[in-house]
C-alpha cells in the first residue's frame, strides 16, 4: 500500500508542533524545526524506511521538548536530564541525541550549573562546602567543575554561616559539645566551628 502525506496541521495546544497525516490518518507530530529539517510536504509519497525515520524524529522531538521544559523550571545537570528521560522510558540513543543537542545549544553546561547551584544555595539556604560538594556529586557534576564552583565558598564565608547558625540555634542545645556535633553534621570542619565559637565568646 502506498503512503502519502495528505495533511500537515498546526496543533491547537502546541502552536510550535505540527500533526502529520498519512493517507488521511494521524501518523506523528513534529516540531517546526524538525518539519523544516526533514523537508516534509503535503502530497509527498513516502517509503516505509522514511516513515520509520520520521517516527524516530518525532520520538526524539518529544524527548527534547520534555528536557527543555525541565530546564525552563530551573537549570539542570547532564545527569539530571539523563535520569529524567530514562524514567520516561526513552532509549539510550535518544537520550544521547537530546543531551548532545542541548549541550550544542548551550542549554546544558555542568560547569555553569555548579556555579549557579552554589550561588542559589548560598543566597537561600547556605550550606557548608562539604554539603554543597555532596549535592553536586549526586547530580553527576565532575569533581573539577565542583571545585571551581566552590571557590565562591571560602573560609570566611563558612565562618559567617556558622556564626549565623549559632545565633539562631545555640539556645536549642544544653552544651557546647552538642552544638558542635550539630554543626559537624552540617559538614563544617572542627577548626572553623571552634573559631566561630571562640569569636562569639
Amino acid at each position: 500500500m502506498s503512503m502519502k502525506i495528505t495533511k500537515i496541521e498546526q496543533q491547537k495546544k502546541r502552536r510550535d508542533r505540527y500533526s502529520v497525516y498519512i493517507n488521511d490518518e494521524f501518523a506523528f507530530g513534529l516540531g517546526e524545526q524538525q518539519l523544516v529539517e526533514l523537508g516534509i510536504s503535503k502530497g509527498q509519497e513516502i517509503s516505509k524506511q522514511e516513515l520509520e525515520k520520521f517516527l524516530k524524529y518525532s520520538h526524539a522531538g518529544k524527548a527534547y521538548d520534555r528536557a527543555i521544559a525541565m530546564i525552563a523550571r530551573r537549570p539542570r545537570s547532564r545527569k539530571e536530564i539523563r535520569d529524567y528521560l530514562a524514567r520516561k522510558d526513552y532509549d539510550e540513543p535518544t537520550i544521547d541525541s537530546v543531551v548532545t543537542k542541548l549541550i550544542d545549544k548551550e542549554l546544558l553546561n555542568d560547569a555553569q550549573f555548579a556555579k549557579d547551584w552554589v550561588s542559589w544555595r548560598q543566597a537561600t539556604t547556605p550550606r557548608s562546602r562539604r554539603r554543597l560538594q555532596a549535592e553536586l556529586r549526586k547530580k553527576g557534576v565532575d569533581q573539577e567543575e565542583i571545585e571551581s564552583a566552590l571557590e565562591a565558598v571560602g573560609h570566611e564565608e563558612e565562618l559567617e554561616q556558622i556564626k549565623e547558625i549559632i545565633e539562631k540555634r545555640a539556645r536549642n542545645y544544653d552544651s557546647e559539645e552538642k552544638l558542635m556535633a550539630y554543626l559537624a553534621r552540617q559538614g563544617y570542619n572542627y577548626d572553623v566551628i571552634r573559631q566561630a565559637l571562640d569569636e562569639r565568646d
